[in-house]
C-alpha cells in the first residue's frame, strides 16, 4: 500500500488510447450492457459514470478497478462460456475511463502500468474522507 500512496501518474494524464477505448466499447456492448445499460446508466446493477462511480473508485490504483471487473464480472457468468482475456478487460476499463471523460492519451494503457496509476476525480488527487 506504501508504493501506491507515492504514485504521481494519475488517469487525468492520457493513459489509454482512444482505439483502445472503442475496443472496450465492443467488450462492453456485448457482455455488459445489459445489466449497466447502454450507456453506462446502471439498470438492473449500478451505474458505471459519474459522482458516485468517481467517490467508490477515487484514489486507489487502476489495478483495483481491473481486478474487481475481472474477478467478478459479469455476474453469473460460468466460467467456461466465453471467457474474456485480459487484453479485453483492460480494453474495458479503458472504455469505461473515456465514457467518465477522462482524457485519451497516444498510446494503449498496458497491464503492467495497472498498479502505477491512480484514479482520481477531475479535480486531481484528493485527501480521501475518514469513515467516522
Amino acid at each position: 500500500m506504501a508504493h501506491s500512496q507515492t504514485s504521481k501518474v494519475t488517469i487525468l494524464e492520457g493513459v489509454f488510447s482512444v482505439e483502445q477505448a472503442e475496443r472496450g466499447r465492443i467488450v462492453y456492448d456485448t457482455q455488459c450492457a445489459a445489466c449497466h445499460g447502454k450507456l453506462l446508466e446502471g439498470v438492473s446493477v449500478p451505474e458505471l459514470t459519474g459522482n458516485r462511480f468517481v467517490r467508490r473508485w477515487r484514489e486507489r490504483m487502476l489495478d483495483g478497478i481491473y481486478g474487481f471487473i475481472k474477478e467478478r464480472m459479469p455476474l453469473g457468468r460460468s466460467p467456461n462460456l466465453n471467457p474474456i482475456s485480459d487484453p479485453e478487460y483492460l480494453d474495458l476499463v479503458t472504455f469505461i475511463l473515456k465514457s467518465n471523460d477522462f482524457p485519451p492519451g497516444k498510446s494503449d494503457l498496458a497491464l503492467e502500468n495497472l498498479k502505477t496509476i491512480r484514479f482520481v476525480g477531475e479535480n486531481g488527487p484528493e485527501p480521501y474522507p475518514m469513515a467516522h
